[in-house]
């Protein structure tokens, strides 16, 4: 039985609070050169590209509700094909700037899903 896009958005919500837990009080090279901290970064956002790609294939349109969907996807991509020339710098960036975004888009669409 295929999960529903609501289990999805639940996901990646949930991945979106464990990052920001994860990074909250912590500064760049404490949290990209922790060789445990890093790659849980690194699933949860892998985590998130996934359930938006397959949420978006069972809910037409909601790609255009978040406002980074085609760059999410490409990260996705990158970080399972390309692990080896993933930027820490973009990283850090998606962490500090894009998370909230994010959580916050996802939020009201599982409000609007209520």
């Amino acid at each position: 039985m295929p999960r529903s896009v609501r289990t999805y958005l639940e996901d990646v919500s949930n991945s979106c609070h464990e990052i920001r837990e994860l990074t909250r009080d912590r500064v760049f090279e404490e949290v990209m050169l922790d060789r445990a901290l890093r790659p849980a970064i690194e699933r949860h956002l892998s985590i998130i590209g996934e359930a938006l790609y397959c949420a978006a294939k069972q809910k037409p349109n909601l790609d255009e509700r978040i406002s980074s969907f085609p760059k999410i996807i490409a990260l996705r991509h990158r970080l399972i094909h390309g692990y080896f020339s993933t930027s820490v710098e973009i990283l850090w960036r998606i962490v500090t700037h894009d998370i909230a975004t994010l959580q916050s888009e996802i939020e009201i669409l599982l409000q609007e899903d209520s």
